[in-house]
């Protein structure tokens, strides 16, 4: 008698607690589509995309100690930074960070290597009278 009240008791307390709402688990924040496009002389143009919005940015450098950020401050999907001001005839390494939700996530390294700039020369006047 005594074990047939216990389980009765148990299965009201399971049915209560299965209908209780529990917050939705959170999607796991990924990156995706990552891009390097030379755009100009010094200058690379980097794309990706993430599953959530999110905002995040590109850790890069020549010798891969990730020391430059450059990071967007509007919460999307699509992402887009430019890096200037980059070396001549150069290998650049570097990763995207983004973060949403709490999350934070880094993705594997990548590299692009900056060309042979084409400098113009500096017009020199002379023989002004």
């Amino acid at each position: 008698m005594f074990m047939n009240k216990v389980k009765q008791l148990l299965i009201v307390v399971l049915l209560i607690t299965s209908a209780l709402p529990f917050p939705a688990r959170a999607e796991n924040l990924y990156i995706r589509n990552i891009e390097a496009t030379p755009i100009d002389d010094g200058q690379v143009k980097i794309n990706w995309t993430t599953n959530l919005l999110s905002i995040g940015g590109v850790l890069y450098d020549e010798n891969q100690t990730y020391s430059n950020y450059l990071g967007t401050s509007v919460i999307n999907t699509q992402h887009e930074v430019t890096l200037v001001s980059l070396k001549n005839n150069s290998t650049y390494y570097f990763k995207i960070s983004a973060s949403a939700n709490g999350q934070s996530v880094q993705s594997f390294v990548s590299t692009f290597k900056t060309g042979t700039f084409k400098y113009v020369k500096d017009l020199v006047i002379s023989n002004i009278r």
